[in-house]
């Protein structure tokens, strides 16, 4: 499974017009959440990015969160993430949400969230 994700992240950073990109896995490992963070840093065209799985670690918001700022102004406009946020990373996306010169629409979807990293997500 790790190498179909490295096949299809390889194959995204390649595609010059994608302005969509919406991604549904049941489980994926910390690499290649990574991996799929900096599919998003690098996507030029990219203008809304859904991704669900089950849990977003730390270590993939924090990427994540990179990967927004280092997008320029009125490129990524809209972003839908769904899953168990870890709350040290929800933080992370919280600042970096709040700093972003594009963003306009941010979904966070999951039945329940941890009550710290929520509270300071809203409070950035």
């Amino acid at each position: 499974a790790q190498q179909s994700v490295n096949i299809l992240c390889a194959a995204l950073k390649q595609c010059r017009t994608l302005e969509k990109l919406e991604l549904t896995f049941t489980y994926l490992f910390a690499k290649e959440k990574i991996l799929l963070a900096d599919v998003i840093k690098s996507g030029r065209s990219l203008k809304e990015v859904s991704l669900s799985w089950r849990n977003m670690n730390e270590g993939f918001l924090v990427a994540f969160s990179r990967a927004i700022r280092a997008k320029p102004a009125r490129s990524l406009q809209e972003i839908t993430l769904s899953g168990t946020f870890d709350s040290r990373g929800l933080v992370r996306l919280g600042k970096a949400v709040v700093n972003s010169q594009s963003l306009v629409k941010v979904t966070l979807q999951h039945s329940t969230f941890h009550d710290k990293g929520l509270e300071e997500f809203v409070d950035e």
